[in-house]
């Protein structure tokens, strides 16, 4: 599964239980017992808030930059890798473009069992797994040598 860096602004300061951390970008809030671990617990929800929209299938918030330090507290950038979503089928063209094949190829690929893939109103569906699968184990170009006897 691919991931993508996200980089947003805390800002951190301190509170009767350590630290707060707000994300003003993601308008979330979390806490940590001192600043080491005000800036991990602002990682991991920055992570899991992220995961979370790109799951829904919703716009991730661009980060924006230059707030003011809150009094007795910081401005830190915090950076974390999320998964991108998996996506279970893709159209044939995709495929195709992933495979470095023409589109009649995948069609044929499917035909042939070699792709998983199903039929969806007039259009095919290609499982991104097999794509994936063949894309990782490719074969060379034309048919198969064949093996000669020895005697």
């Amino acid at each position: 599964m691919e991931k993508k860096l996200y980089l947003y602004e805390a800002l951190i300061y301190p509170s009767s239980v350590g630290f707060e951390v707000s994300i003003p970008d993601l308008d979330a809030f979390t806490q940590g017992e001192d600043l080491y671990d005000a800036a991990l617990m602002g990682q991991d929800l920055i992570k899991t808030w992220v995961s979370q929209l790109l799951e829904d299938g919703a716009e991730v918030p661009a980060a924006t930059f230059g707030r003011e330090a809150p009094e007795g507290g910081y401005v830190m950038a915090i950076a974390t890798e999320a998964p991108e979503p998996e996506v279970p089928e893709m159209s044939v063209e995709e495929a195709a473009g992933i495979l470095g094949v023409s589109r009649a190829r995948v069609y044929a690929m499917v035909k042939d069992g070699v792709l998983e893939g199903r039929k969806v109103g007039q259009s095919v569906l290609v499982s991104t797994a097999s794509v994936k699968e063949r894309q990782s184990s490719p074969r060379g170009a034309g048919r198969p040598k064949r093996e000669r006897a020895t005697a």
